[in-house]
């Protein structure tokens, strides 16, 4: 059992930021605002998760462990 929504969301944050995403786009896959997006993206790339790019959001590159917590 995840201990928060952000545990919770994470794999699917994760499988949607397979390819680059801004915030926006992120929030509507998610159907949720976007200041909860960016608080979960802050996060994420804190975590070394997902980087910020040019393009927008993404998952980190270098971690080859992030596959085993994404949705299929």
């Amino acid at each position: 059992m995840p201990k928060d929504a952000y545990e919770a969301v994470l794999p699917l944050l994760l499988h949607y930021l397979r390819e680059p995403k801004v915030d926006k786009e992120v929030a509507d896959l998610l159907d949720v605002g976007v200041g909860q997006v960016r608080t979960w993206l802050k996060k994420a790339v804190e975590d070394k998760f997902v980087e910020k790019g040019k393009t927008g959001y993404v998952l980190s590159r270098g971690n080859e462990q992030l596959h085993l917590l994404t949705v299929n």
